[in-house]
């Protein structure tokens, strides 16, 4: 599944956060408890060494039950097997006050009073320390995750901003046609990348477009010099075919020049035909009545299918009017006629009927539907051993394009249907 750069960059910082918060929230706690223990540490050496100093030179044994029950953390104990420095480590105590036990840090070391060995017993409670350390890594979670997704916000509508010239640069590029004549707009922006990137779309840009228009050019002014000597030469053919002294065979050689040059010619004008659609010659709009276009062609197209044994029937009381240009109309009318002729085969039939907004050409199918992609492009043939330039359906598309209309194909019950939506 393809991903917007944008959402990529962000799923790493994503990532990025929770793994640090899944590290440093432990790490810190357990810092900061170790911490909090040497401060206990040194605290509970500071108790033995004012003992040393303060007490231990004065007391006497007897006077060690009333010192044990006077002072709370520091007591004197009966000698403890095997200590010979001082020791610190975490204990349990029960608590009269609270009624249950409580952690404390814990420091024992030997003593000797009136010349006999006796244990000193420091002691100081962790139960607060556990709430401070507690309070104070939820304090640091609450920063870490607060920096983490202002972080993580910030980034994400900086990189929008960032990248805003890219998508516009990008929607320019997917909107740009090079057949229609609009400006294309430009952007401004202060990333020197982008600003590349625009520079060169925009030159893109400018030499599809020149090119482009110089082949419509091109083709608009070859069609234009070619169809006058094509006009002279086949009336010249025409005048030799019709020549008493004539030969049979050479009647024949003269007839096949003739049907070739006429199909150049006929390309020629479809050539022709097409850069004036491409260079949106046809502005004009009317109400056109497609049901007398298709009542004034049939009477010939009728003629054409029945040389070929092919019924035409047309669906009686059609009418159907849209918004178009009249040329064009009848371009369309006149293509997709030709179009069911050429394809029906012998004994076949073709039938024309209207619906909401849409005239439909059926026509019968002598193999299965036609899957080809480019059905709709200039000198596409589906049966390449066809008379046809392959520039008819390419011509009826284009022309409904300049007049808002819709051309699509389909095959159902082994027919042909090509439907035009007006």
């Amino acid at each position: 599944m393809k991903q917007k750069l944008l959402h990529k960059t962000l799923r790493f910082y994503l990532w990025y956060a929770v793994i640090v918060l899944l590290v440093f929230a432990p790490l810190f706690y357990f810092v900061t408890k170790r911490l909090y223990l040497e401060d206990a540490d040194e605290v509970l050496l500071l108790h033995k060494k004012e003992f040393y100093q303060n007490e231990l030179h004065r007391i006497r044994i007897s006077e060690i039950p009333i010192w044990n029950r006077i002072s709370r953390d520091v007591k004197i104990e009966k000698p403890t097997p095997g200590l010979e420095k001082v020791e610190i480590k975490d204990a349990f105590y029960y608590d009269t006050l609270d009624s249950e036990n409580e952690p404390y840090r814990v420091l024992i070391c030997p003593i000797e009073i009136e010349q006999k060995p006796f244990t000193l017993l420091a002691r100081m409670s962790m139960v607060e320390s556990e709430d401070l350390i507690e309070s104070i890594a939820w304090v640091f979670l609450a920063l870490l995750v607060a920096m983490l997704s202002g972080l993580y916000g910030i980034t994400r509508l900086l990189s929008i901003r960032l990248w805003r010239p890219f998508y516009e640069i990008l929607n320019r590029m997917e909107n740009y046609e090079v057949d229609k004549q609009e400006n294309v707009p430009t952007f401004n922006n202060q990333v020197d990348e982008f600003e590349r990137l625009n520079e060169a779309v925009e030159n893109l840009i400018q030499k599809n477009t020149a090119i482009f228009n110089s082949q419509k050019e091109f083709i608009e002014n070859a069609s234009h010099e070619l169809q006058t000597p094509l006009a002279v030469f086949q009336g010249k053919l025409e005048n030799l075919i019709q020549q008493p002294d004539m030969s049979e065979k050479q009647a024949g050689i003269l007839s096949e020049m003739n049907d070739s040059l006429s199909r150049i010619s006929h390309l020629n004008k479809n050539l022709l035909m097409l850069s004036r659609l491409e260079n949106q010659a046809f502005p004009e709009k009317e109400i056109v009545d497609i049901h007398e276009m298709v009542r004034r062609q049939t009477g010939f197209f009728k003629e054409q299918a029945a040389a070929r044994n092919i019924a035409l029937a047309v669906q009686p009381d059609l009418y159907l009017r849209a918004s178009g240009n009249k040329f064009l109309a009848e371009t369309i009318v006149s293509n997709l006629f030709l179009n069911a002729v050429k394809h029906t085969p012998s004994g076949g039939k073709i039938y024309i009927q209207t619906g909401e907004n849409v005239i439909l050409f059926s026509n019968s199918a002598s193999q299965g539907a036609i899957r080809d992609e480019k059905l709709f492009e200039r000198f596409s043939k589906i049966n390449p051993s066809a008379s046809g330039s392959g520039l008819g359906l390419a011509i009826v598309k284009k022309a409904a394009e300049r007049s808002d209309w819709e051309v699509s194909y389909q095959f159902l019950q082994n027919q042909h249907i090509f439907s035009l939506k007006v």
